[in-house]
Order: structure tokens, then sequence, then C-alpha cells
């Protein structure tokens, strides 16, 4: 389900607030149960998106469940939910005071299991000091989520090196995205924002807001983008009051999760803190899709932004039958987002696929380009992917890019059913 529509907002909210908690739908967790975090619960266990699109009944469920096994995940997931609510309503007024209270009590529990050697490096008190993280760069004081984050990186520290498991493919795309745009030059760039229209948001392109408003300062033209992140004037203006516009709220909670999946590595990523960046990924799709389609938006960045949704939908491995089907939701929507990219700008092979993402970030010591061929043809030409072993279900898409008079009937083999 996604938000309720705005015009309704009051009598929904009105209704949300009123809604029967039984005792335990909160796990038995010790969290004070105020018309403001029953609000936030009802945001968290019914909704999942900022824009208007369809999602499968339940399929977060898993999210929903893992919440409601430890009280600090919980009060997690009500900053995350506090974090979505203001995003879509533009203020967080109605839920400021809620906020602040599931913020110390996390913080506390968390305080609490570092004194504990047996919780101290646990998955649980990992994703917490995540959850931690997300929530303040989004709507707190950048210097605190800096601290959540240090404070991670001596926990990830002790606790050793991560597990061998799943591979590194959407930690390498974002390291790739890093660079690309740490190279870049401030006019490229400004170039590149000057062609959007019709859309004000250009998160898709993985840009700070900041930056992206530095690109309009003559006297930068000749530095790069990292020359320019790097200096005191950009410090100086990313100093905030709590909370920030929704345009940096929404750049500090994606930059965050750059940097927390680039410290944990593949082999420590969790399902919880994967949802919400997950949601936010599609969301950012979806927000500029229709300027993309009207060649509004920059198609090479579009398609890299679909990509990494599509790398991001596996870079966990699910644990039960419920985070199963929430990744191949998750995995069919990235398909359909590159199809829709491809489609609209021709793309026939992955050649050509490749060559447009070549013009934004790709870099070749970086992308492994052998996993991205079989996920965009797995997407777009319905082949078997060496990463899953599955077909997508648009097998018959690629009959969309054969010009008419070189259309053949379709033989489906065996192995591919």
């Amino acid at each position: 389900m996604v938000m309720p529509k705005l015009e309704d907002l009051e009598d929904w909210e009105a209704n949300a607030n009123l809604l029967s908690m039984p005792d335990d739908m909160l796990g038995g967790c010790s969290v004070e149960v105020s018309n403001e975090t029953r609000f936030l619960y009802d945001i968290f266990a019914r909704y999942r998106s900022v824009v208007d699109r369809d999602v499968t009944p339940d399929s977060h469920a898993s999210l929903v469940e893992r919440a409601l096994s430890n009280p600090a995940l919980l009060h997690g997931a009500l900053l995350l939910s506090a974090t979505r609510w203001t995003w879509y309503s533009g203020s967080m007024e109605t839920i400021q005071k809620s906020f602040l209270h599931h913020k110390l009590e996390a913080i506390q529990i968390v305080n609490d299991r570092l004194q504990d050697p047996m919780d101290m490096g646990s998955d649980t008190t990992i994703t917490s000091i995540a959850a931690l993280a997300m929530a303040e760069s989004a709507l707190g004081r950048q210097e605190v989520a800096d601290a959540h984050l240090n404070g991670l990186s001596r926990v990830l520290a002790m606790r050793g090196p991560a597990p061998i498991g799943r591979n590194p493919l959407l930690q390498n795309m974002i390291l790739s995205t890093n660079q690309g745009l740490y190279h870049m030059s401030m006019k490229e760039l400004g170039e590149t924002i000057e062609s959007i229209e019709g859309c004000y948001n250009t998160l898709t392109l993985f840009v700070d807001p900041v930056i992206a408003e530095s690109t309009n300062n003559p006297a930068l033209s000749n530095k790069t983008v990292g020359e320019v992140m790097t200096s005191r004037v950009y410090s100086e203006q990313t100093e905030w009051t709590a909370p920030p516009a929704e345009a940096k709220s929404r750049a500090r909670f994606m930059t965050c999760c750059f940097r927390l999946w680039t410290m944990r590595g593949p082999g420590s990523s969790d399902m919880f803190s994967l949802n919400w960046f997950m949601e936010a990924l599609i969301d950012e799709c979806c927000m500029t899709e229709h300027a993309m389609l009207r060649r509004k938006f920059p198609r090479n960045a579009w398609l890299w932004a679909a990509m990494m949704t599509r790398c991001a939908a596996t870079s966990v491995q699910p644990n039960s039958a419920s985070e199963a089907q929430q990744i191949e939701e998750w995995k069919n929507i990235a398909c359909s987002k590159i199809r829709l990219v491809s489609e609209a700008a021709n793309l026939r092979t992955w050649e050509e696929a490749r060559a447009i993402m070549r013009s934004w970030v790709w870099r070749d010591n970086l992308v492994d380009e052998r996993q991205l061929k079989e996920m965009w043809e797995g997407a777009v030409l319905g082949k078997r992917t060496f990463e899953d072993g599955t077909v997508s279900p648009a097998f018959l898409d690629k009959r969309l890019f054969i010009p008419a008079d070189e259309l053949k009937p379709v033989i489906l083999h065996h192995d591919l059913l």
C-alpha cells in the first residue's frame, strides 16, 4: 500500500490515532504506546512508499516481523517511519515528540547492548545502530549521524571480517557512483542538471542538493565535484537545524545508506536495513520516471539508478519465505524499470546499454560487466542469469526491440521454463 492521499489526510490521521492496538501488538516490547506511536506504527505496518505505486499486499511482512523481534529494532522502525511520513507530509510537527522519544529509547537500548559482550557485535545491535544513523541523517543533525556511523565502524571492526557470501556488486556500484561523481567537473554536472525539466528531483542522479545548487556558481565551473565537496564552503552549507528541507533530508538519507553499505560489506548487510534503502531507491526512480520518458531527465543516469536498484534487490540472502517474497517483488519492480528505460532509449543489445551507462559514472576498475550484462539481459531479453538462475516474467518483451518485419515465433525451451 502507498500513503493516503493528502486530501484525505485529516480523516485518515484521526482514524489512525484511534486504531485498536492489542497489548501484544508490539511483541511485548516496552514501548510507550502514545497516540503518536500508534500513528507511526500504523504508518510502518501498512504503508511503504511516498509515491503512488502498486505493491504486493503483505510482501513486507518480514520487515514487521523483524521489527517486533526486538525493542531496539522496533524503535528504529518507528524512527524511519517518521522519516518517511515527514517526506510525504512535508512536516514532522505531528510526530516530533514521538520521534525524539523513540530516538532516545533506541539509543539507551543500544548503549545497554554495547555493554554486554554477547550482544555487542550481534546483527541486532549493528542493525539498530544503522537505523539510528539513517534516521538522524534524514531528520536530525549530521554530526550526530556521523557519531553513530563512527560507532558502528568500531563495532564492525571488533566483530572481525564479514562472512563471505553475497557478491559485492552493489557495494562496487555505490563506489563507482561516488568516484564517478567525485571526478566529474562541476560544469559537466551543471549541464546534466540543466537538462532536467518538469521534475524538481535530482536525487536519482545521487547528487547532493548543495552540490547541485553550487553548479550555478561560475567560479566553481572548472573544479571537480570532489574539490567542492572537500571545501570549507560546502561543509558550512551542509550544517542545518533539524529538520532539513525534504530534498536535503532525502539526499542525506541516501548518502548514509551508501556509507552503510560500503562499511558493512556484502556479507553483513541485512534485510531490515535493505528494506528502507530499497524503497527509497524505487521511490526516486518513480518520481523521475515521467521526466525520463519525455527526455527531460538524463537516461544514462536513470538506467544506472535502475540497475543499482536491481543489484540491491538481491544483495541480501533471504532467511524466510516472506523475505524471499519481498525480494522477488523488488526484482520485478527493478526489472520493469530497466525494461522501461531500455525501450525508451531503444537499447537493443547489452553493448548499447553499456555505452549509455559508461557516459555517466561507470568505472572500469569497480564494475563487474559480466554480472551487469546478465542482469540487463535478464530484465530486457528474459535470459537466464548466473546471479540467481531465474527467468524474468518479461521473457517475451524482447519482441518490443525487434522491427516488425523481423519478428519470428518465440520457442520456449524446457530448460527456460
